[in-house]
């Protein structure tokens, strides 16, 4: 096991179920990050993206018209 890397231990290792309404996906990285180091960056890149557009269409929608038709 300790020849393989980190990709295939964490897809050998059990799985947590995606059902759970108590699954923190946050915790459970940071109980891991010592088990999985280059995954943890990956992981902080991936959840650091917003869930929602919300925020940009809004600033986009209060900007008003920056260019005019020409």
């Amino acid at each position: 096991m300790e020849n393989r890397n980190e990709v295939e231990r964490y897809l050998v290792d059990g799985c947590e179920d995606p059902n759970d309404d108590k699954l923190d996906i946050l915790g459970w990285w940071k109980i891991n990050a010592s088990k999985y180091k280059i995954l943890l960056k990956v992981a902080q890149h991936i959840l650091a993206i917003p869930i929602s557009t919300v925020a940009s269409e809004s600033a986009f929608s209060t900007g008003g018209r920056i260019l005019d038709q020409f």
